[in-house]
């Protein structure tokens, strides 16, 4: 009878963790969005968050000093309002919030721009980032794909428990369940 060799080879694609960023961090995917709200973008690399809404810009401006005070924001600057526009600047603790309204056919568009937020993308690992065994064999990094691939001697399991063991140590905490096949 032969003995057989057990050795993985793992693709991390997916990490299904939390950060241990701070409790009273603010994110971008918090802020308040209109109901109804459509053609909605969330994009770090702009900087912004921009959606369209049925109403017009002065309800839409309203709407927000209104949502962002019960929210512990405060105005920190000076309004500009006009015919077909409003830009009004919100601050809470590091944070500021510029909120601009512009009139368009039907509605509103509207442009929220975020800083001293945190945008989904801030919390995610760089693949480089991650724990590799010693014993991995034929690393490559994709930071197109975000994901990682290796072949290791050792069991899937084995490979699960250095992972875990890694990113705990990195401030990662486990979220649901977890999948070793």
């Amino acid at each position: 009878m032969s003995q057989t060799s057990h050795s993985c080879a793992a693709i991390l694609v997916v990490i299904v963790m939390s950060s241990g960023a701070n409790g009273d961090d603010l994110h971008v995917k918090d802020l308040p969005i209109p109901e109804g709200a459509t053609d909605i973008s969330f994009m770090k690399r702009r900087g912004d968050i921009r959606f369209k809404v049925t109403s017009d810009v002065r309800e839409t401006g309203n709407w927000y000093a209104k949502q962002l005070g019960s929210q512990r924001w405060t105005k920190s600057g000076k309004d500009n309002l006009q015919k077909s526009f409003w830009v009004q600047k919100f601050a809470r603790d590091k944070m500021l919030l510029e909120v601009r309204v512009d009139s368009r056919e039907g509605g509103s568009e509207v442009r929220l721009t975020p800083k001293g937020m945190l945008w989904d993308e801030d919390l995610a690992p760089h693949a480089k980032d991650l724990p590799i065994p010693n014993d991995a064999t034929d690393v490559t990094y994709d930071d197109f794909f975000e994901k990682v691939e290796f072949k290791s001697p050792s069991g899937a399991g084995a490979i699960a428990g250095f992972l875990s063991e890694g990113l705990e140590r990195q401030s990662w905490a486990m979220s649901g369940t977890d999948q070793v096949t």
